[in-house]
């Protein structure tokens, strides 16, 4: 699938949701892994942040992740902005999408 998300992350079971406060049925996607230099990890994001929302959106009846979202609502050289969760502090970015990482 085009765009390349910039990031890889797992959606949280709905006990860490919970947990954390987060919307039930929100994204809430633990990035686990970074191709080397994507433009969300130049952007600022880091392994164990909780994207939470892209561009505002929390949830939507089609893609229960912050990934597939991505995937499917945006194209390679769309700008995003990214809102996150670090330990208890919430925080946002900014960057483009690629096709690819590489």
């Amino acid at each position: 699938m085009t765009p390349f998300p910039e990031f890889w992350a797992k959606t949280l079971a709905s006990g860490k949701k919970k947990e954390l406060g987060l919307k039930p049925d929100g994204f809430a996607s633990e990035i686990t892994k970074f191709w080397s230099n994507t433009n969300g990890k130049k952007a600022g994001l880091k392994l164990g942040d909780i994207v939470v929302a892209v561009n505002g959106v929390e949830t939507h009846p089609l893609a229960y992740n912050a990934m597939i979202y991505i995937c499917t609502h945006f194209k390679p050289g769309d700008e995003i902005e990214v809102t996150y969760r670090r330990g208890d502090e919430e925080g946002r970015t900014r960057f483009t999408l690629r096709a690819k990482p590489w």
